[in-house]
C-alpha cells in the first residue's frame, strides 16, 4: 500500500513546491501565432510577474473493441469500459516578458516520477533557450499539444519513432518575423521500448543519465504565409491561408541503442480547412554490450507516413477529421508490423472550450501475416482550464 501512494505523494509535495511562484500550460505550446482547441489560460499578473495555471482530466470510454486489440500494440482500448488517460496539473512563471519557469505533473504516472515537464528559459523576438524536460525538436506531430488533437491519440508511427520529453537543452532562432524557426536540442542518450508502440522511453530525470551517451536533434520550420499557430484544426475558420512546411533529425548516441532518423511534414489551414502530413523514418542499432539489458536486440529500420484532413463544421464548436496512416515497424520483414491504420474523429468543443468530447473510430488492417480484429471505437471527454 505504501508504495502505491508514493508517486501521488511526490506529485503532490512537487505541486505545493512548484507554487513558489511557478505555474504551465499543459503540455507548453512551443508554436507563435492563434490559439486553436485549447481554452483561453488562467493568468494571473503581479508587477512583472504573470503566472499561469493549467490542468485537465480526461476520460476514454471505449465502446467497441475488436477481440485482437491490445494497448502493447498501440491500440487505444483492450475491453469495453472505462479509462482515465490524462490527470495533469501545470504552472508556469513568466518575468519581465522574457524569463519562464514552467513545471507540469500528470498524476497517473507510474514509473520513476509524475513530472511531465519541466523547464526553465529565455525568450524574445529573436531567440529561445530552454533547458530541463522538454520536448525533442524533431517531429512536428509530436510537438503539438495532445490537448489540440483533433482525433483521439496521436499516429502509432509518431507514437513509435518520435521522441516526446526528454532532459537536456534547447536553443532555437527565429528569423523573417518567426516565418522561420529553426531549433536544436542536446539530451541525454535515448533509450527505446522493446515494442515499437512503446517509442522513446521518457527517462526519469532523477536519475540523469542512466544510460550513458547523448542525443541531438534539430527541426526546421518555415511558414511563410504568417504563423500557423497552435494545434491542428481550424477551429475560427480563418479567411488566411496559412501554410507550414519542416523537417527534423534525431541522432542517438545511446550506449544501449545508437541511430539516426529524419522526417519531413507539411500542415496547412484555411477557411476551416486543416491538413497534417508527415514522414518518419529511422535506423536503430542495439550496441554490443548495451547498459540497459531491455534495450532492442536487432538492428531495425522503420517508417511511417501519416496523412489527416478535417473540417470545422460549426466555428469553435464541431470539427471532424480523418487520418490515414500506413506503419513499417521493420522494413527487413513482411509481417504484422506492416499495418494500414485510418481514424476518425468527431469533436464538440464547448464551454468556451473547457470541455471537449471526442466520437472516434479506428480501423487497423495488417498488410501482411495475420489478420487481426483490433478495431476500435470510444467516446473521449476532457475538462480543462
Amino acid at each position: 500500500m505504501k508504495r502505491q501512494q508514493t508517486p501521488l505523494l511526490h506529485a503532490m509535495v512537487l505541486l505545493c513546491l512548484v507554487c513558489i511562484p511557478t505555474s504551465a500550460w499543459a503540455e507548453r505550446e512551443t508554436e507563435p501565432g492563434p490559439t486553436d482547441g485549447r481554452p483561453s489560460p488562467t493568468t494571473i499578473t503581479v508587477g512583472n510577474v504573470s503566472l499561469t495555471l493549467s490542468g485537465r482530466a480526461q476520460l476514454q470510454t471505449a465502446v467497441m473493441t475488436g477481440e485482437d486489440a491490445d494497448l502493447a500494440d498501440g491500440d487505444a482500448a483492450e475491453e469495453m469500459g472505462f479509462r482515465l488517460r490524462r490527470a495533469r496539473m501545470g504552472l508556469e512563471a513568466t518575468i519581465d516578458k522574457a524569463f519562464v519557469v514552467g513545471v507540469e505533473i500528470d498524476l497517473l504516472e507510474s514509473h520513476g516520477s509524475a513530472l511531465h515537464e519541466a523547464y526553465v528559459g529565455w525568450e524574445n523576438k529573436w531567440v529561445v533557450v530552454h533547458t530541463g524536460l522538454v520536448k525533442v525538436p524533431m517531429s512536428r506531430s509530436a510537438r503539438i499539444s495532445s490537448e489540440t488533437l483533433q482525433l483521439t491519440d496521436r499516429a502509432l508511427g509518431v507514437k513509435g519513432i518520435a521522441p516526446f520529453q526528454q532532459a537536456g537543452f534547447l536553443v532555437g532562432g527565429k528569423f523573417w518575423g518567426e516565418k522561420i524557426r529553426l531549433t536544436t536540442g542536446v539530451f541525454n542518450g535515448l533509450h527505446h521500448s522493446e515494442t515499437f508502440a512503446g517509442g522513446w522511453a521518457r527517462m526519469d530525470p532523477t536519475v540523469g543519465n542512466r544510460f550513458g551517451g547523448f542525443s541531438v536533434a534539430t527541426r526546421v520550420d518555415i511558414e511563410p504565409l504568417g504563423a500557423l499557430g497552435s494545434g491542428v484544426a481550424d477551429l475560427k475558420k480563418s479567411r488566411d491561408f496559412r501554410l507550414g512546411v519542416g523537417g527534423g533529425v534525431l541522432i542517438n548516441r545511446g550506449e544501449s541503442v545508437q541511430g539516426l532518423g529524419y522526417g519531413a511534414d507539411i500542415q496547412m489551414k484555411w477557411h476551416g480547412i486543416s491538413l497534417l502530413a508527415e514522414f518518419l523514418t529511422d535506423t536503430i542499432e542495439p550496441l554490443e554490450e548495451p547498459t540497459d539489458p531491455n534495450a532492442i536486440k536487432n538492428t531495425t529500420s522503420r517508417r511511417a507516413i501519416n496523412g489527416q484532413l478535417g473540417y470545422t463544421i460549426l466555428k469553435q464548436l464541431l470539427d471532424v477529421a480523418v487520418r490515414v496512416e500506413f506503419v513499417d515497424e521493420n522494413t527487413a520483414i513482411d509481417d504484422e508490423g506492416d499495418a494500414l491504420i485510418i481514424s476518425t474523429a468527431a469533436t464538440v468543443h464547448l464551454v468556451n472550450e473547457h470541455l471537449k468530447i471526442q466520437a472516434g473510430y479506428t480501423h487497423r488492417r495488417e498488410r501482411h501475416g495475420l489478420d487481426r480484429r483490433n478495431d476500435v471505437a470510444l467516446v473521449q471527454f476532457e475538462g480543462r482550464f
